[in-house]
């Protein structure tokens, strides 16, 4: 199973979401360096906010990283610095991560949101035997990778354990100067360096374990905002405009046809199915995948009748919503629906469970 986003910018530089700087701006005030005039020194002129339209360019990045390094003598700061950085730096794509499911679906949501963060690259998603490997592909220096992979490591941790170690690191950079000492004991796993890409790699059976703090209901509820965000986001990320725009078409309860869509996203036809046939998808695959993301919402929502849900996704009745649900899913909307309400009342049941273990002792 590959799982992958990407975003490919046309017209314009490349840029980074100065939140993800909020967190190298707090580790270089608590080693007493001045982060806002650092920051000023590398080309940063932004307040330093997570609003996620406050953007600088990707390249002022490995300027900040530098000039951090220089100013606190730690070679390693680029990797020191996540213990600094936080989910809500990130704003609605940090928080929507925080509340997934599973680790998997936390990584399935980072791999379509990657674009509100970074406007290049990808994040893909690779089942392997024993385990799933996450990949990120995108030309970074040295500095930048080794603060990426430590806020992902950091933030996994934060929704799974403390505890959580990756069987394997790799990273892209060359091996440092003092080797691999440092990575290993930050990691607590082996790291490798010089690959084509940076990866960690997790046991299979925690990567898809339900988490007890997740919340996918509230986590989907933040993608419909990440997805309007990162559709107003620059002209390049023509797969968001089009899904922004299905999205738009729906709320407003009108027909999602590829003529409808074009027109809100200011898109030509032709224009649509030339980026989608080069990333292998059509029309009515993107369509598809919209509707059961906003199915999957709306089924959770025990008060709306599925005669409704079919309405509201642009079904003229609910047995076409059902054929189209199963086909999709595997399941019918109803059966999907059973299955949320069975789990959330087992969430809501473990610690009361608990409790009454604990006083029976």
């Amino acid at each position: 199973m590959i799982l992958k986003g990407k975003t490919e910018v046309s017209g314009g530089p490349s840029t980074i979401m100065v939140g993800y700087m909020l967190g190298i701006a707090s580790e270089l005030e608590s080693r007493g360096v001045n982060a806002v005039d650092l920051l000023e020194r590398a080309g940063v002129s932004n307040p330093l906010s997570n609003d996620p339209f406050n953007r600088c360019p990707s390249s002022l990045l490995c300027d900040v990283l530098r000039l951090s390094v220089e100013a606190t003598q730690d070679r390693h700061f680029g990797l020191h610095a996540a213990r600094s950085m936080k989910a809500p730096d990130l704003h609605v794509l940090g928080l929507g991560l925080m509340a997934s499911g599973s680790m998997l679906a936390f990584c399935q949501r980072l791999a379509r949101f990657l674009p509100l963060i970074h406007r290049t690259g990808s994040v893909q998603v690779l089942e392997e035997p024993v385990g799933y490997r996450i990949v990120t592909v995108s030309e970074m220096a040295a500095s930048v990778e080794d603060s990426w992979q430590a806020l992902l490591h950091k933030l996994l941790r934060q929704v799974y354990s403390a505890e959580l170690r990756p069987l394997r690191v790799e990273m892209s950079h060359g091996r440092p100067r003092g080797g691999a000492d440092e990575y290993e004991a930050h990691f607590d796993a082996p790291v490798s360096f010089g690959h084509e890409a940076s990866a960690m790699v997790f046991e299979k059976e925690a990567f898809e374990q339900p988490l007890r703090s997740g919340c996918e209901e509230l986590a989907r509820e933040l993608d419909g905002r990440a997805l309007s965000y990162m559709a107003r986001i620059g002209t390049g990320d023509i797969l968001a405009r089009v899904q922004s725009a299905i999205l738009e078409c729906l709320n407003d309860q009108r027909a999602a046809t590829l003529d409808a869509v074009t027109e809100r996203a200011r898109l030509s036809a032709r224009q649509v199915r030339q980026h989608l046939n080069d990333q292998g998808m059509t029309f009515q695959r993107v369509l598809d995948d919209t509707r059961l993301f906003l199915a999957h919402s709306k089924l959770r929502n025990r008060k709306l009748p599925i005669t409704e849900v079919a309405y509201l996704l642009g079904f003229n009745d609910s047995a076409n919503f059902t054929r189209a649900f199963k086909r999709w899913s595997g399941q019918a909307p109803q059966a999907y629906r059973q299955a949320v309400l069975d789990r959330q009342a087992g969430d809501a049941a473990a610690p009361q469970l608990l409790s009454a273990a604990a006083r029976r002792q």
